[in-house]
C-alpha cells in the first residue's frame, strides 16, 4: 500500500510535462518581479527628471515640498504596481483574478460614494503641491481668508492671519488663490501740498528725500518714483509716489516713507493741508467774536498777499466766525477760508466798515 503510493508520486513527479509546466510558471513569475522592479525604477528616474527641472525652473519647489512630493509620486506608482505584480502572480497560480478585482471595484465605488468629499479634499491638495500654486511661508488670500501659509496638507491647508486667527481650510473648497509672495510688490503713497505752496521745491525735496531712504532700506529693489501730480483736491495737490519692494513689504516701506516725507516737509515749511478748528469767544450780547477788534471787521475791505484769479487782491468780508467769507471786489466770487489761514494771506486791511451804534468797539470807546 504505501510502495504504491511512493510510486505513484515518483511517477507524478518525474513527469516531463509537468516539470516543464512549474519550471515555466517560475520563470514567469521572476519575470513578472524583475519586470516591476524594473517599471519602479524608471519611474523614479522619471520623478527625479521631471524634480530637477522643476527646480532649475524661476518658480522654485521649496526643499522640503520637493522631497515629500517626491516620496508620494514614488509611493503611489510602487503601490499600483505592486498590486498588478500580486495579480498577475496569481493568475501564474490559477487563482481567478476576475472575481477580486471586481469585488476591489465594488469596494471602492462604496467608498467613493461613501467619502466624495475627502478624496476631492486629497486630489486637490495632490495637483496644488504638484503644481506649486502656493508654499509654507507664503502671504495667500484663499476666498475671503487671507493670511501666511502654515501647512500645505493633502487634505486641509491651515493659514495664519497677521491679526493672530488661523483658518483651517478643506482642500477641496480652494476654488480661487492669490499669492502675494511670487513677485516684487508695489508701495503706492499720495502725498498731500497745500496749493499755496512751491511745487517745484516739494518736488525737489521728495526726491531728495526718497533717494536718503533708497540708500538706507533693504526692503526695495530699486529707487523709489516720485511720478508727479496725481490729483488737484479741493484744498490739496496729489503728489503720488510708488516704491517697488520684496513681496509682501508694501505696508512696512509705505509706513517709513510716509514718516520720512513728514518730517522732511516740516523742516522744510512745506504745508500739508488738514482740517482746521478753533474757539469763538463772543461778547456779551453775543456779537462777533473779540479777537475780530485786533485787524479786521464784518465789512471791511482788505488786501490779500496773493491776487485772485480775477486779477485783484482786494477783497470784502462778508461773513465771519470760525471761518471767514470773503467776496472778490472785481468778479464778486466769494469763497469760505478757514480763519488762520485768511490771517496768515491777510496783508492789510485798506478800507473799515463804518462802525454801528451796538457795535463792541464802540461800547469799548464809549467806556
Amino acid at each position: 500500500m504505501l510502495a504504491d503510493k511512493i510510486a505513484d508520486m515518483k511517477k507524478y513527479l518525474l513527469d516531463v510535462e509537468k516539470l516543464t509546466h512549474y519550471l515555466w510558471v517560475i520563470i514567469q513569475i521572476i519575470l513578472i518581479y524583475a519586470a516591476s522592479r524594473i517599471v519602479i525604477k524608471i519611474a523614479d528616474k522619471m520623478i527625479q527628471h521631471i524634480m530637477t527641472a522643476r527646480d532649475r525652473s524661476p518658480l522654485k519647489f521649496d526643499a522640503r515640498r520637493t522631497k515629500t512630493l517626491d516620496k508620494l509620486i514614488h509611493n503611489l506608482v510602487t503601490y499600483t504596481v505592486n498590486f498588478i505584480t500580486i495579480l498577475l502572480i496569481l493568475d501564474q497560480f490559477g487563482v481567478k483574478t476576475g472575481p477580486l478585482l471586481a469585488g476591489a471595484g465594488v469596494l471602492g465605488l462604496a467608498i467613493g460614494f461613501g467619502a466624495q468629499s475627502l478624496v476631492k479634499d486629497v486630489i486637490t491638495g495632490f495637483f496644488i503641491i504638484f503644481e506649486d500654486q502656493f508654499a509654507v511661508g507664503d502671504v495667500v488670500q484663499i476666498d475671503q481668508y487671507k493670511g501666511t501659509v502654515e501647512e500645505i496638507g493633502i487634505r486641509i491647508t491651515r493659514i495664519k492671519s497677521w491679526t493672530g486667527e488661523v483658518y483651517i481650510i478643506p482642500n477641496g473648497n480652494i476654488k480661487q488663490v492669490t499669492n502675494f509672495s511670487i513677485h516684487n510688490s508695489l508701495a503706492v503713497i499720495d502725498v498731500s501740498i497745500a496749493y499755496e505752496a512751491d511745487i517745484d521745491r516739494a518736488t525737489q525735496i521728495l526726491n531728495e528725500t526718497l533717494q536718503r531712504y533708497y540708500e538706507k532700506s533693504v526692503k526695495l529693489t530699486k529707487k523709489p518714483e516720485l511720478l508727479g501730480v496725481q490729483s488737484l483736491g479741493a484744498s490739496e495737490v496729489k503728489l503720488r509716489i510708488t516704491a517697488e519692494c520684496r513681496p509682501t513689504l508694501q505696508g512696512d516701506v509705505a509706513r517709513e516713507l510716509q514718516a520720512d516725507i513728514k518730517k522732511a516737509l516740516d523742516a522744510n515749511e512745506i504745508e500739508i493741508p488738514y482740517p482746521k478748528t478753533g474757539d469763538v469767544l463772543e461778547n456779551a450780547k453775543g456779537g462777533l467774536p473779540s479777537m475780530e477788534r485786533k485787524q479786521y471787521q464784518l465789512g471791511d475791505i482788505v488786501q490779500m498777499k496773493k491776487p485772485h484769479p480775477c486779477g485783484t487782491n482786494e477783497m470784502e468780508i462778508i461773513r465771519m466766525g470760525m471761518d471767514i467769507r470773503i467776496k472778490c471786489v472785481g468778479c464778486k466770487h466769494s469763497v469760505l477760508v478757514p480763519r488762520p489761514k485768511f490771517e496768515s494771506k491777510l496783508k492789510k486791511v485798506l478800507r473799515s466798515a463804518p462802525q454801528t451804534e451796538g457795535s463792541e468797539d464802540k461800547k469799548e470807546s464809549d467806556g
